[in-house]
């Protein structure tokens, strides 16, 4: 008798899973991925590059923009906008050729790099519960980083992609409800 193979197997191989497994990722894919990395460090640094600027500033909290531009004089602080700059330019990019609801659970790891730098560079103090939070942040930027970046490669074409909602679709919506009529 030949063994029976089991139903987790059979079911991988009838829902394609294996050859996804063994299919080496497209060159779209990997220019994506240092993309993300490239979106985080950037990030973190900037924000990182900032905190240390402004311990060596000190307290600033004034509505004249003057203090704000003399701390701008601080070669940290100077490194973190820059860094941020790169940052924002690295997210356009990124945001052109992902979803929204794909890249910001993503490069939310900015954050728990950031926070970990903080506790263990600057030594600044995380409780527990922030360090749950980390891991939880963590834990779903891992997930959403499973699925698709694209809902177009989930199958959806530009003509069966559903439109963004614009004011007026949701003001006639929010009419029709308030008169009883449904749909507007």
């Amino acid at each position: 008798m030949t063994p029976q193979p089991e139903p987790a197997a059979i079911y991988a191989r009838q829902s394609g899973t294996f050859d996804e497994l063994a299919r080496p990722r497209s060159a779209a894919a990997v220019p994506l991925l240092g993309l993300m990395l490239a979106v985080i460090a950037a990030n973190s640094a900037g924000n990182f590059a900032l905190r240390v600027g402004m311990q060596q500033v000190g307290r600033t909290v004034s509505l004249s923009p003057i203090p704000y531009l003399a701390a701008m004089l601080n070669g940290w602080v100077l490194a973190g906008v820059f860094l941020l700059i790169g940052w924002l330019i690295l997210q356009l990019s990124l945001l052109s050729r992902a979803d929204l609801a794909y890249v910001l659970p993503v490069t939310a790891m900015a954050n728990t790099v950031a926070a970990v730098l903080g506790a263990f560079v600057l030594y600044e103090p995380v409780s527990l519960a922030g360090w749950a939070g980390i891991g939880l942040i963590c834990v779903g930027a891992c997930l959403v980083a499973q699925t698709d970046s694209r809902t177009d490669a989930a199958g959806l074409t530009p003509s069966s992609a559903p439109e963004p909602w614009s004011g007026t679709a949701i003001l006639r919506l929010q009419l029709g409800r308030l008169l009883g009529r449904g749909d507007a």
